[in-house]
C-alpha cells in the first residue's frame, strides 16, 4: 500500500499503508471475529507492520531493522554491531544473529541517545518485538533448541558483578525467562519463566511488561505468567554499555533467530492492548494464527421472532458482491481473509477484494467496516454492516472510503437470540450481547438497530434523538419514527388524571 495516502499515526497502532487481519475475542464475552485493516492504497506486496502503541506515537523508541546501519526509526545510531544481518521477514527486513560458538555477533545500541532521548528504560515500562527461531524449535514445539541459553535482549551481564537484566530462552527452547539482578551478583531480583511454544521459523509476538508493582511475560498475545515487581537493577558500570539484542553482551549467547520491529515503552502495556496487537498484526504481516476464542453454549430463542426460531435481522449480501468460488480453498479450521487486494477504479471508485478461506460451508459470516478506528479498543469506533459472505468464495466492495479502511468479519452466535449476532451488538448497536433488552423499559434491540440507535445503552431508554419530547421508549410504545420527528407529542390521560407520555 502507497504511506502516502495514510495520515501518520491514526489512533489505533495503523502504521501509514499496513493491511492487517485479526481473529481475537473480546472478553469475558465469547465471539469471534476477524479484522482487516485494508489501505486503499495502490497495493504494494508486503505490508509495513507497527509498533503497539495506542493514542498516537507513545514509544519510547522504534527499532525496524530495514537499514545496513541499524539507525533506529528516529534516525539514531547505535554504538556498535558486529557479525548481524538483515534478512527478509516482516515488513520486509529483520535482523538476524545467529552465529556459531565461538564467533560473536552482537548489535549494540544505547540506553539513552546522545540528544537525550530515551531508548530503553529499565525501571519501569515494557518491550514488545517480534522473534523467529531460525531452523530450530523449542521442546514443546518438537524440536531441540537453540542449544545454549539465547539471549533476546540483554543489559549487564549474568556473569559479571554489576548485574543484569536480559528476557532469554533455554538451551531446549522449551521456556521464556525474564531475570533482573542487582550489582554484585547473586541471587536474581526478579525472574519469570514460563513453559513457551516456539516453532521453528514462525514469527512469535513477545512481549514483557515491568515496574515496581508487577512484572509479565507475553507470548503470541496471550499472558504466560507474571511476577513481583522490580526492586533493584544494574548499576551505571553495566548501564553505560547499553543494551544488546540478540545476544549477551559479549557477543555469545545469540538468539539463533530472527528480530523484528521492537518497541520500547515507559509504561505497562495493558493485557488488552498486548492481544489486540498480536491479532491485529500476526496474520498477515508474519504469517501466523491469530487469537480465537470459539462461540461456546447455545443462543437462545428469539424473544419477538413468531416461530419461536432462531433468526438474523440483517441478512443476504448487502453491498457485497460475489464473485464466484475459490479454487483450491479448504472450508475447514477458522476463516480467514486471504487474496486481499485494493484498486481504484474510474466507475466504482476504491474497491476491496477478497477471500474467505477456512470457516464452514454454508454458515453466512457478517462483514462490517470503519473508516476510522478509534481509541485502543475496537468497540471504540463507529462499525456499519456491508453485508454476507461464505467461506471459500471471493467477494468485492465498491465505492470505499479513500485513505483507509478496516473490517471485520463476524460469526454467527447470537447469544441472547435477538436476531442480531454478538459482533453486530458490540461493533454497531453497542448493545449488549446476553441482554435483548439492552436499554431497559421493554425496547428490543432490533428496533434500535432498525432505526439506526446506538449505545451506550443506559442512554438509550430516555433519550430523544430526534427532538420531538418523545423519548425513546415512548416512540416504540406508539410505533413511531425516533429519528423523525413528528412536530407535535403524544400527550394521554392516566388512571390518575395526569397527562404523560406511554
Amino acid at each position: 500500500m502507497n504511506s502516502t495516502a495514510f495520515s501518520p499515526r491514526p489512533a489505533l497502532p495503523i502504521r501509514p499503508g499496513s493491511l492487517f487481519a485479526r481473529c481475537p475475542a473480546l472478553a469475558p464475552l465469547a465471539t469471534a471475529w476477524l479484522l482487516l485493516m485494508a489501505a486503499l492504497a495502490p497495493a504494494r506486496a508486503v505490508p509495513s507492520p507497527p509498533f503497539p502503541g495506542g493514542g498516537g506515537d507513545s514509544r519510547l523508541a522504534g527499532f525496524s531493522f530495514s537499514d545496513t546501519n541499524w539507525l533506529t526509526t528516529a534516525g539514531a545510531l547505535p554504538l556498535a554491531w558486529t557479525n548481524a544481518s538483515r534478512v527478509s521477514g516482516g515488513d520486509g527486513n529483520a535482523l538476524r544473529l545467529d552465529s556459531a560458538a565461538g564467533v560473536p555477533a552482537f548489535l549494540n545500541y544505547p540506553l539513552v541517545n546522545p540528544d537525550n532521548s530515551t531508548n530503553l528504560q529499565m525501571n519501569t515500562g515494557s518491550v514488545a518485538f517480534w522473534y523467529r527461531p531460525h531452523q530450530w524449535a523449542g521442546t514443546n514445539a518438537g524440536g531441540n533448541g537453540p542449544g545454549e541459553w539465547s539471549r533476546l535482549l540483554e543489559i549487564g551481564s549474568v556473569t559479571g558483578t554489576n548485574g543484569w537484566w536480559s528476557v532469554y530462552t533455554d538451551p531446549g527452547g522449551g521456556n521464556l525467562y525474564f531475570a533482573a539482578q542487582a550489582s554484585g551478583g547473586g541471587t536474581n531480583d526478579c525472574v519469570l519463566s514460563a513453559p513457551a511454544t516456539l516453532a521453528s521459523n514462525v514469527w512469535h509476538f513477545v512481549v514483557l511488561t515491568y515496574g515496581t508493582n508487577q512484572t509479565a511475560l507475553y507470548l503470541d498475545g496471550n499472558l504466560l505468567t507474571n511476577g513481583p515487581g522490580l526492586t533493584s537493577l544494574p548499576d551505571p558500570a553495566a548501564t553505560t554499555n547499553g543494551f544488546f539484542v540478540g545476544s549477551a553482551s559479549d557477543g555469545s549467547a545469540t538468539m539463533h533467530g530472527d528480530l523484528d520491529e521492537l518497541a520500547t515503552y515507559n509504561y505497562e502495556l495493558s493485557p488488552t492492548f498486548i492481544s489486540e496487537t498480536y491479532g491485529v498484526y500476526g496474520l498477515p504481516i508474519y504469517g501466523v494464527e491469530p487469537i480465537v476464542e470459539e462461540p461456546s453454549g447455545a443462543a437462545g430463542t428469539p424473544p419477538f421472532s413468531p416461530d419461536g426460531a432462531n433468526f438474523s435481522l440483517f441478512s443476504g449480501p448487502g453491498i457485497v458482491t460475489d464473485v464466484g468460488s475459490a479454487s483450491g480453498c479448504t472450508s475447514t479450521g477458522r476463516p480467514a481473509f486471504s487474496a486481499l487486494s485494493a484498486q481504484l477504479s474510474p466507475t466504482a471508485g476504491w474497491t476491496f477484494n477478497f477471500t474467505v478461506t477456512g470457516g464452514t460451508n454454508g454458515v453466512p459470516y457478517d462483514l462490517f467496516a470503519t473508516a476510522r478506528l478509534a481509541g485502543d479498543t475496537l468497540t471504540n469506533s463507529t462499525w456499519v454492516w456491508l453485508g454476507q459472505v461464505y467461506a471459500c468464495r471471493k467477494y468485492q466492495v465498491t465505492h470505499q472510503p479513500t485513505n483507509r479502511c478496516a473490517y471485520v468479519m463476524g460469526g454467527p452466535k447470537d447469544s441472547d437470540g435477538d436476531g442480531l449476532t454478538d459482533v453486530f451488538e458490540l461493533l454497531v448497536t453497542k448493545t449488549l450481547p446476553n441482554n435483548a433488552n439492552s436499554a431497559g423499559g421493554g425496547i428490543p434491540d432490533q428496533w434500535l438497530a432498525l432505526n439506526q440507535l446506538t449505545g451506550p445503552t443506559a442512554d438509550l431508554f430516555g433519550a430523544d434523538p430526534d427532538g420531538d419530547g418523545l423519548t425513546n421508549q415512548a416512540e416504540y410504545l406508539w410505533g413511531s419514527n425516533p429519528t423523525v420527528s413528528e412536530g407535535f407529542t403524544y400527550r394521554v390521560a392516566t388512571a390518575n388524571n395526569f397527562t404523560g407520555l406511554p
